[in-house]
């Protein structure tokens, strides 16, 4: 589809979500938030490949919010609530203009709605933008365990 739409260098958003990590966060359920990450980061491989074919691409990857509390405790992987968490989300972020998102440790989430409508604007060069968010992710260091 990104393929498809792209050919005719209009203007377009997209948003790929990946929700199974809230369930499996919320049942506490490993192997669910372990194969949603595994389908999340396969959809981002290959929107990178995408993006850097194509430079005036954004694409960013956040979350609105951690669920589960998720742990490395001695090497293993435990869940220290069944609720939402205050942890703040990471914002990753790869193409034309992303660094106004990624140059600061933390950002306001209104900053990516900034951003986003600055893209989509006719005056902006970026054809595209495409958002990836992974649904109520699981902290960063479980990202790491499953690269």
């Amino acid at each position: 589809v990104i393929c498809d739409i792209s050919l005719d260098g209009s203007i377009f958003f997209t948003m790929i979500e990946e929700t199974n990590t809230d369930s499996g966060g919320h049942s506490n359920n490993i192997e669910t938030v372990k194969s949603a990450v595994e389908r999340f980061n396969d959809v981002v491989a290959f929107t990178s490949v995408y993006v850097t074919a194509f430079p005036r691409i954004a694409l960013i990857v956040t979350s609105d919010h951690e669920t589960g509390g998720i742990q490395n405790k001695d090497g293993e992987f435990v869940f220290t609530t069944v609720n939402h968490t205050s942890t703040p989300v990471k914002v990753f972020a790869l193409g034309n203009g992303t660094e106004a998102l990624t140059s600061k440790e933390l950002i306001e989430n209104t900053e990516i709605a900034h951003f986003i409508h600055n893209l989509v604007k006719p005056t902006f060069k970026i054809p595209f933008a495409l958002i990836l968010r992974i649904n109520h992710v699981v902290n960063a260091q479980f990202f790491s365990f499953l690269r």
